[in-house]
């Protein structure tokens, strides 16, 4: 039998609690469908610690269940090519250790986007509200990071995301049109930086600035939508990848909603504006 390289646990794990967990797997030979062969080619992992070809660790980070809850867990699954009892299953897969790590409620508000190579996600959200928005309100985005690697990532974060801190914003209609936006063509002040040691399951959130929904005058509001009545609009962001500055950008989820059909022109504001927020200190706001 042709056998791999010596075994290497992943990071995270020692070699003596792979082999470990494999050796006691003769205490409950009963609970698993391997031949006497496959099981014995199991053992000489352990024994020999190398891996023969067809075996492999895998890790699962993400679980999301029926409770209303999205977990975060650090399953380690051993997984080997059977040779013989190929049926229900051909791969012989356990899981020797969890570890858990956080139990999130899902917000269904937080649009998230695709999980990046190096397992960064981002995310954005318009805050809590039911129904349409209406011609004139003004909406805060509020921008979501998390890491779904298994590996402790070194990050910096602006304290706050302007126009000048995300490399796009893409605006739809339901058909998928653009739709007209205006923006604040100066560039953005200095806002200032965080360094994180963003480890497995982290997450960490950043406000941006205010958006008007619709042709009402921008104000001190960073961006303006021209959104009609009865309308739907989506929006999406693309931002740097924080980890890795030649990475490919991060993009959230998009955030669809609604315009009501039969409204006034009056901006009414629903969100705190970062820049005037008396709870956040301006010294993190901005830097020092």
């Amino acid at each position: 039998m042709r056998w791999a390289a010596e075994i290497s646990a992943p990071e995270g794990f020692r070699r003596d609690e792979v082999v470990a967990a494999i050796r006691y797997m003769k205490n409950k030979r009963a609970q698993f469908d391997l031949s006497d062969v496959d099981f014995e080619r199991l053992q000489e992992i352990a024994d020999k610690r190398v891996f023969p070809p067809d075996a492999e660790f895998s890790i699962i980070t993400q679980f999301r269940l029926e409770d209303g809850h999205e977990y975060l867990i650090w399953s380690l699954r051993l997984g080997l090519k059977k040779m013989s009892n190929l049926e229900p299953y051909p791969q012989f897969c356990d899981i020797f250790r969890t570890q858990y790590i956080r139990a999130t409620r899902i917000d269904g508000n937080i649009a998230w986007g695709p999980v990046a190579e190096n397992g960064l996600q981002a995310g954005v959200s318009f805050g809590l509200h039911e129904g349409p928005y209406e011609v004139g309100q003004r909406v805060t985005p509020k921008f979501f990071v998390r890491n779904s690697s298994d590996k402790v990532q070194e990050l910096s974060f602006p304290n706050i995301i302007t126009h000048s801190y995300y490399q796009k914003l893409e605006v739809l209609d339901e058909s998928g049109e653009p739709v007209p936006f205006k923006q604040d063509e100066d560039p953005a002040g200095p806002v200032g930086w965080q360094e994180v040691s963003f480890g497995f399951g982290a997450q960490h959130d950043i406000n941006g600035l205010p958006i008007v929904l619709g042709t009402a005058e921008r104000g001190d509001a960073e961006t303006a939508i021209d959104a009609k009545p009865g309308q739907t609009i989506r929006v999406r962001f693309t931002l740097d990848d924080y980890a890795d500055s030649d990475a490919a950008d991060l993009e959230t989820g998009e955030v669809s909603f609604t315009i009501e059909t039969d409204t006034d022109t009056t901006t009414k504001d629903t969100s705190i504006d970062p820049r005037n927020d008396a709870s956040m200190d301006p010294r993190k706001a901005f830097g020092r």
